[in-house]
């Protein structure tokens, strides 16, 4: 979220745009929060117990209008079927205990061989077998290939506006 046309660093772009005295948030075109002049770095709070990600988020985002605070919630791990369904899940229960400016991110991995497993479960998956009796699993298969996936939720609690980003 940058102030002016030049984008953030990273992946995601978006801009800042004057209205008078406050600004309006943008991304990808679509308004997706405004925020008053008397705070001109607006704070938006990451869901997460894994302080290693906020400061990657601040770095990434150390040129623009916004900064970056831990919320250590406790939330569930929520299982789903997809990464969206469960970071939308996740920033529901999120924004119950803050009502603030909210990201929470979620990251699944899809070996083509195991058919899409162990996608959104790849936590327990890697925390059950480990890295070396998961990598076993593949000894049948010559297909080595995987995706990396993630789905970032966005909730503004002044518009009550929720907003997913995902990518792969």
């Amino acid at each position: 979220i940058c102030r002016g046309p030049s984008p953030c660093q990273g992946n995601w772009h978006a801009r800042l745009r004057r209205q008078e005295r406050d600004w309006e948030i943008t991304f990808g075109g679509q308004e997706i929060a405004c925020y008053c002049e008397e705070d001109p770095k607006m704070k938006v709070y990451f869901a997460t117990s894994n302080p290693a990600k906020v400061k990657l988020a601040n770095e990434r985002l150390k040129n623009c209008a916004v900064v970056i605070e831990q919320a250590d919630l406790q939330l569930l791990e929520v299982q789903g079927p997809d990464v969206a369904t469960v970071a939308i899940a996740k920033i529901h229960q999120a924004k119950t205990k803050l009502r603030k400016p909210l990201i929470v991110e979620d990251a699944g991995l899809r070996v083509n061989a195991l058919n899409g497993f162990p996608g959104v479960l790849l936590k327990p998956v890697f925390e059950t077998l480990g890295e070396k009796k998961f990598v076993k699993l593949l000894d049948w298969s010559k297909d080595r290939r995987a995706e990396v996936v993630g789905a970032l939720a966005f909730w503004e609690p002044r518009s009550g506006r929720l907003h997913l980003f995902q990518g792969r």
